[in-house]
């Protein structure tokens, strides 16, 4: 709605792709009275719509009707807000919105940066545990070699037993892993259960010298390279 045809048909050409129907400010009150929310935003120095104009014009207690004024001054009356299903909306009360919205994002950036630390800190909590499966595997690793060594000697003397059936041995072998894997939980466990860095590599550092990890280690690079030459 508008004083004259020129700007809206400017602005019909600048969106094409848009449906404007263009009214004169003598079908303002028609427009009003189809309309659900109504914008104004004119140079104006009067008030355009108020509740006198609304109730003279028919439009008092009719369809809910939300009313935007957007100009500088104002184009509604507050008294709108007097008018059976009308809220009025000027300037000042968009700001008050926005500085609502903008206070609520706040808070929300406030959690958000909480919640990653707390989330930053968990990842790399669970990164630098990964420092402690090296040491996991080298003690597994030893244990079930000291495992296999012995039960190699125990199954030699066994074997001379006619006696002694596949399903025995088998039966052996499994109470020795059970065995191993049960020695193997304190530690292990006690490994894992720090969330602190420098207390998990304290722990590291204990087993390693308490297990001789490091010698494992070296034997089995050891072993790995003479395997490999008698390949060669």
């Amino acid at each position: 709605v508008n004083r004259s045809m020129q700007r809206p048909q400017e602005l019909q050409e600048q969106f094409p792709d848009i449906d404007i129907e263009i009214k004169l400010m003598d079908d303002l009150w028609d427009v009003v009275g189809r309309s659900d929310i109504v914008f104004t935003a004119t140079s104006s120095t009067d008030y355009v719509i108020d509740e006198a104009l609304m109730n003279e014009n028919g439009l008092a207690g009719g369809r809910p009707l939300m009313l935007v004024d957007i100009s500088v001054p104002r184009n509604i009356a507050t008294d709108c807000n007097n008018v059976p299903n009308v809220k009025a909306y000027n300037v000042d009360d968009l700001k008050a919105v926005v500085a609502k919205n903008t206070a609520m994002r706040q808070k929300e950036m406030i959690e958000a940066e909480v919640l990653l630390h707390e989330e930053s800190a968990t990842f790399c909590a669970w990164r630098e545990s990964l420092s402690a499966i090296p040491t996991i595997n080298n003690l597994q690793e030893k244990a079930n070699g000291v495992r296999e060594e012995e039960l190699e000697k125990c199954a030699r003397k066994l074997v001379q037993n006619e006696n002694m059936t596949d399903k025995e041995m088998e039966a052996v072998e499994h109470l020795s892993r059970r065995i191993v894997n049960k020695l193997l939980h304190g530690p292990i466990k006690h490994l894992r259960k720090y969330d602190d860095v420098d207390q998990q590599q304290s722990a590291i550092k204990d087993l390693n010298e308490m297990f001789q990890l490091d010698d494992n280690e070296s034997n089995g690079r050891g072993r790995a390279r003479g395997r490999s030459n008698r390949k060669k």
